[in-house]
This record gives C-alpha cells, structure tokens and sequence, in this order.
C-alpha cells in the first residue's frame, strides 16, 4: 500500500503540458442559485459567464433574451411556497437576528417547535392578577433567537454499527480497477482515446448518466424529458424513456437503475408550459416527481409525490431489510421513500426537516454503517444524516464560499486503508474511517468595476478523512486531506459531479473540458476536452469493459478508452 506522501507510480514523473482554450462560455439551460439565497453577500450569477482574467472572451456578455409574451403568459408574483406539517410539530418562521423588522427584506430561516395559542382569561379580575397572569403567559411570536434543545434521538453506538455492518454487508468497493477491467492508469504513455464511433446523443441538454448494476448498460437522462438506455458493447440505444401522458414539460436530471434492472426511476424538474415565472427566468416550476419507469414496456408505473423543486440525486438504498429510494432537491429536503419489494410501489415516504437547509445536492452512504448514516452535499458543506431516523446530526460548514454541490464516499487505493470490520476498531482502538471527495462554487466579483463577474477564489475538489466515533455518544470529524486545483479546472457551474475509481478524480469544468487528477499526487495526468466548449455535467466510469464516459450541454456522450483495438476483439 503506498502511503499517501508517496509519489504516483501513475505520472512517473512526467510533465503534462496543457494548451489553453480559445472558448468562450455559453449561457447555462439551467438557473444553477436558488431563488432562497444562502447569504446576502452572495453574488452569484450564472455561471458560465464567470471568466477568469486574461482568458479569452473576458470582457464580453451574453444577453439573455425573454420569451415572446405570446407564447409564455408572465406571471407577476413569485410562486408561493407551499406549507408542511406533520404530526410532532410545525414550521415557525422567526427573525435570525431577533429584532422587528420590514417583512420584505428581514433574513429568516425555519424553527423546528410546536406553535402554541394563547388563551384569554374568562371574567375580570384584580390588577394585581392580570400581571400574574401576563407574565404566565407565551407570546403567539416572537423575535428571539431559537433555543436549541438537546436530541433525544439515541447516540451513535459502535456496537450496534458492528451488528449493522455484519448483517447487512457492504458491496461498496466491488468495482475497483484492482479488481476488474476498469481503467487502472492514465498519463502520456497510457492516455485516454475518444471513440469516435460511438455516437451517443440526445436532442437536448444530458444532465446527468447512470450505470447499471451489471456494468452493461448506461442510462442518460435529457432536459428534453427523455431518458435513453444504450447497450455499452455496441453503443447503440435499446430504450428511450418518456411520460407521454404527462402535460406539463419535463425535464430530466438524474436517475437510478433498480437492482434488478426492470425499472430506471427519474427525477429532474416539471414545469406549467403556460406560465412564465420573472424570478426564475423559465416557465413556471410544478411540483416535482419521481417517476418510475418499467424498462421493457415504457411506461410509468408509478409516481412519487413530495418534493416542490427539481431533483437533483436519487439513490436506491436497503436498509434493515426494507427498500427505499432517496432524493434531494433543490427546495431544501432530502426524502426517503418506503417502497415494495420490487422497487415499484411507495408504501410511505418522510421528509427530513431541519429547519435551515436551502439546497440539498446529493447523497453518499457511509461504509460499515449498514446504511444507517450518510453525508450530503447542502449548502455551503458537508451534513451528516441518520437515515433510520431521518434526522440530521451534524454539520461541516463552509467549506466552500459559495455552495458544495457534490461529495461522495471513494476508495482511496493510494491511501492507508481504514479498519474493514468494527471488530477491529473494538479490540484496537483504532478508529474507523472513510473517505470523501467533494466539489464546491465559489464566489464571484467583479474586477475594476467592470460588468463580468470572475472567481475571488479558485475552484478545488477535495479530499477528505471522515473519521468514526469511537465510544458511544462520540461524534464524526472531517479532516481534508488533500486539494485538486488547476488553472484549467474552472467549474463554477451548477448540477456538476465529480467521479473517481480509486486512483483518479474526474472533474468538469464549464468549458467543455474535465480534468483527470491523480488522487496520490494531485497532478493532473490528463485533460479531456470534446465538448466544444459547454459545460460538462457528469463523469461516469465503465468498469465492465474498461471505458470513461462524460455527458454534457452539447446533447452528447463522450467515451474515451486506452486501447480501441482491444475493446473491439472483446
């Protein structure tokens, strides 16, 4: 095991040179803020105008057009958010600062508690008891700050992760290029070839891509509302997915093969096609679904109803037994839905409220947690989430000055291995870990007054240590390790995820390149760069027959591999 100061056996020392693009950026389909901002200093705008000085196309803009008001009604007020309730408690809106305040510009946030009325004493009574009694009584508002009370929710216990994690077993690193065909090494001798052949597109913008559980077959998900599943042997497409019977306009984001391969379910935006929304420049958004697919004949089997945004991940996860899907959004909520056996049917689905998220991007599960604990991208951090008990339990904020919009747990082949079983953590007394990796946005300004905004900080992924508790009622800490940062890697865009195999990091970028870093080093070993100058989404690799591929606005799949001959003989 080479340790992580080591030098990469992969670059051996050998220098990459990388020509700039002469590109310059185009408007983004989608709207990558929130209309809930996370701070008011934040001055993030779309993202592919943000420019970096002395970079072709600096000092230039693009207009952004609004549609004919003959064919988009505008509306003149944003859409109201809808109210949630459940049965323990209610959503009090208070101020963050505690003080009165106009209601138009006031920052607020949601407090978990129980809204209480107050009661009007019957009859007169003396001066003396009228005081008693006002001072006996609550406020129906108010403007202090929340009191956070202690959870009763019971403590992380490494005992019951030891149960958890022997009878219910991590797959998590099944596909490793140490242990299949995946691409194991990338420099200048080894360097990755586009396959040219292999023409994978889709009418609009591919946001986002999947694999299946046997590695056979990619599915791609369009802004168009289509889906396509394509066989990854002859890249051709076996099914093209779309609710026919569906109104309104779609648009699909992400999605997830079920683990018997019979349903592809779907998540992304729904929008009214006769409403016109000033705030989110776009059609007005609808209350968005996820829809399951049945692969062979087509059709939507059934619709899962809960979140009021796009989607923006969905995870299938077995839990004590039980099967559920899991979703992020962009209103702010992670749900987890309770569904039959054959992934098809929702028997009942809980939203995890915390009263502060404003956007949750995506989820990764912790190994050797028997799935009872996973982290997620949200907001400017990393949160850490009980699934069991649909809670959150700890945040780590501000890792980025804008927002993290992706983390996921990773194999760290170049790394010191964490302890396998928490029978050893137990006995040792070392602590179990894992690790993760993570993409943010940044903030940006603009430079001498100009109009075009640019970065005030480069982008970087990085690599983090998140170490167990040991002892009951410990908690997790998170520990970076490492960061990935290069002149070519610019990628202050929204819905972009980063992907590794254990050795290297695939990064996008909103120039139409992505950036392949060396886990061990840090180096940059290679730069990918055929997505004519749009913003790539999604890196996925095929471990099956040793091929990377990555998707983005320009409507394509790219596939790259080391040795074409070879994947043609087999």
């Amino acid at each position: 095991m080479v340790q992580e100061n080591s030098t990469d056996p992969i670059d051996m020392g050998q220098e990459i040179k990388i020509e700039a693009m002469n590109v310059e950026p185009l408007l983004s389909p989608t709207k990558h803020m929130s209309k809930k901002t996370f701070t008011e200093a934040s001055v993030q705008t779309d993202p592919v105008r943000i420019i970096s000085p002395g970079e072709p196309g600096y000092t230039t803009t693009v207009p952004v057009k609004p549609p004919p008001s003959s064919v988009l009604k505008p509306i003149q007020q944003a859409r109201p958010k809808p109210e949630w309730t459940d049965d323990d408690s209610e959503d009090l809106i208070v101020d963050v600062e505690g003080e009165e305040s106009d209601a138009s510009t006031r920052k607020k946030k949601k407090v978990k508690g129980k809204a209480k009325t107050v009661k009007k004493a019957k009859g007169k009574g003396t001066a003396e008891e009228d005081e008693e009694t006002a001072k006996k009584r609550k406020p129906t508002t108010t403007n202090k700050k929340p009191v956070k009370t202690k959870s009763k929710l019971p403590p992380i216990d490494p005992t019951e992760l030891l149960d958890l994690s022997t009878t219910y077993p991590d797959t998590y690193w099944t596909h490793l290029p140490t242990t299949t065909s995946m691409i194991d090494t990338i420099n200048t001798t080894t360097p990755l070839t586009l396959v040219k052949q292999a023409d994978m597109r889709d009418a609009g913008h591919i946001t986002g891509m999947v694999l299946s559980p046997d590695g056979s077959m990619l599915a791609t998900f369009c802004t168009m509302g289509l889906a396509k599943v394509w066989d990854l042997e002859t890249y051709r497409i076996i099914q093209t997915l779309q609710d026919t019977s569906e109104p309104n306009i779609d648009e699909f984001y992400v999605g997830r093969f079920t683990p018997t391969m019979t349903r592809l379910v779907v998540g992304g935006k729904l929008k009214d096609p006769k409403k016109w929304s000033d705030e989110d420049e776009d059609n007005h958004i609808l209350p968005c679904p996820l829809k399951v697919f049945d692969l062979v004949s087509g059709s939507v089997v059934e619709r899962l109803e809960g979140h009021e945004e796009e989607i923006l991940c969905c995870k299938s996860v077995e839990f004590r037994g039980e099967r559920y899907y899991v979703t992020t959004s962009q209103d702010g909520y992670i749900i987890k839905w309770k569904v039959d056996q054959d992934w098809s049917r929702l028997q009942e689905y809980k939203r995890m409220e915390d009263g502060k998220t404003c956007m949750a991007f995506n989820v990764s599960f912790l190994p050797n947690t028997g799935n009872k604990y996973f982290v997620a991208a949200c907001d400017g951090g990393i949160c850490l989430f009980d699934f069991e008990n649909a809670v959150k339990l700890q945040t780590f904020e501000n890792l980025y000055t804008c927002y993290c919009d992706c983390t996921k747990v990773v194999e760290c082949l170049e790394y010191p291995e964490p302890p396998r079983t928490w029978q050893a953590v137990l006995e040792d007394g070392e602590p179990m870990f894992s690790y993760l990796l993570s993409r943010g946005v940044e903030e940006v300004d603009t430079v001498d007054g100009g109009d075009v905004p640019i970065n005030t900080e480069p982008n970087t992924v990085r690599l983090h240590k998140l170490v167990y508790p040991t002892r009951r009622g410990g908690v997790f800490s998170l520990e970076e390790v490492k960061r990935f940062q290069h002149e070519e890697y610019r990628s202050n865009s929204w819905l972009t995820k980063i992907s590794s195999n254990g050795r290297y990091v695939l990064a996008p970028t909103y120039d139409g390149a992505v950036v392949v870093f060396s886990l061990a080093s840090g180096q940059v070993t290679a730069v990918l760069r055929d997505h004519e100058g749009v913003e790539v989404r999604d890196c996925v690799w095929g471990w099956r027959w040793g091929q990377v591929f990555t998707c983005g606005d320009d409507g394509t799949v790219k596939v790259y591999v080391q040795d074409r001959d070879t994947m043609a003989e087999s």
